[in-house]
């Protein structure tokens, strides 16, 4: 069974030959990694025999990258989506959840609607969004890709056999990028059509980027949207906000892509008791990659969605820098009951840190195709 099968199996909620394998990893842990002998020249998906791959785009604004301006100890580079970021030239980077950033937030272009109305004629489905190469490097979640690597990247895992995700930000995530959290929230308060209207141009972006790869002859297996609406006690808006305002741009979203016969995948960090009811209402078919220090429980997860949902991860982290008996009993007890029936994929649950040995990751993946076999 190669790896588009078994995914497509465990979709769709039916044992496969085994679980379905996918991870994440902070750049600093593959660094350590390669100290340790891993080599240059491997893929780490290829090493690690992930089934899943992604392809996204550039979703961003679409303004010049330029620098602004520049101090004895920093550069200030406004980015496409117009957010001038204190760029350390010790090379320190920002570090936010577990990822680093390039540098410090410091202005937002967008921080009201007729900034918005002034910029938004650079918003719009477009070829160059598919293969983005900034003027400055280093950019914020940009790449350094041109269409021919694209291209290339694409045909190179379709030739695995892999699973292929089209995976854009989710609107919530990329309007909070757009303007910054604190701003953001606060026009949830005093100017929800706003609000809505940005959503809804993300997923106006998102569907036309789509029919742009289309149209270039890519073929997607499945629609992956990735974006935190929770943090480690709950929901970030309310749900009311929820409902009234997220939801319905969800639905026309996921809708999208059902229609299509595509699982829809949803990422989010955070606590997911309030929200997983809602996201499965709005047409979700899984959801990655229950945090662990958020007090998710795969077992209760797996007990209420497991007819509904495809679950990725709940694998603590934590315990993979531990012993290998650690390890082992982390897999085994939540492998073992979440593979019955189909609808598990492994995943770490979040990144896997820089603390965490290439010995005791390799041990990881002996006892995930160990006990992940049916």
């Amino acid at each position: 069974m190669d790896s588009k099968e078994r995914i497509n199996c465990l979709l769709n909620h039916k044992e496969a030959d085994r679980i379905g394998i996918l991870d994440a990893y902070w750049i600093e842990t593959i660094d350590r990694w390669k100290r340790e002998g891993l080599s240059e020249a491997l893929d780490i998906s290829d090493y690690f025999n992930h089934d899943i791959s992604f392809v996204w785009f550039e979703a961003r604004l679409g303004l010049k990258e330029e620098l602004i301006s520049k101090d004895k100890e920093n550069n200030y580079i406004r980015n496409i989506d117009g957010v001038t970021f204190r760029i350390p030239k010790n090379g320190v980077p920002y570090i936010k959840d577990d990822v680093d950033l390039p540098g410090f937030p410091v202005e937002y272009t967008i921080k009201s609607k007729s900034d918005w109305i002034k910029y938004k004629k650079n918003f719009f489905p477009s070829e160059w969004r598919m293969a983005y190469k900034p003027e400055i490097t280093p950019p914020y979640h940009g790449t350094k890709e041109t269409f021919d690597d694209l291209n290339k990247y694409y045909l190179g895992i379709k030739a695995k056999n892999r699973f292929i995700f089209f995976a854009p930000r989710e609107p919530f995530e990329a309007t909070r990028n757009l303007m910054g959290s604190e701003n953001f929230f606060m026009q949830i308060a005093l100017d929800k059509s706003w609000i809505r209207e940005l959503f809804e141009e993300h997923v106006d972006m998102i569907i036309g980027m789509y029919e742009i790869f289309l149209s270039k002859g890519f073929k997607f297996d499945g629609f992956w949207v990735w974006g935190d609406i929770c943090f480690n006690k709950g929901m970030i808006i309310s749900p009311s906000d929820y409902k009234n305002l997220l939801m319905p741009v969800h639905k026309r979203l996921f809708n999208y892509f059902r229609d299509r016969k595509m699982h829809i995948v949803y990422h989010t960090d955070g606590y997911l008791k309030e929200v997983l009811p809602l996201l499965v209402e709005a047409g979700i078919t899984g959801i990655q990659p229950l945090e662990v220090k958020a007090n998710n429980s795969i077992f209760e997860i797996k007990k209420e969605y497991g007819d509904t949902l495809t679950i990725f991860g709940n694998i603590d982290s934590r315990k993979m820098s531990g012993s290998k008996e650690e390890i082992d009993e982390e897999i085994k007890k939540k492998v073992l009951y979440a593979k019955k029936g189909g609808g598990y994929i492994y995943h770490s649950d979040h990144s896997v840190p820089v603390d965490v040995s290439l010995e005791n990751y390799k041990f990881v993946m002996t006892c995930v195709k160990k006990y992940g076999c049916y």
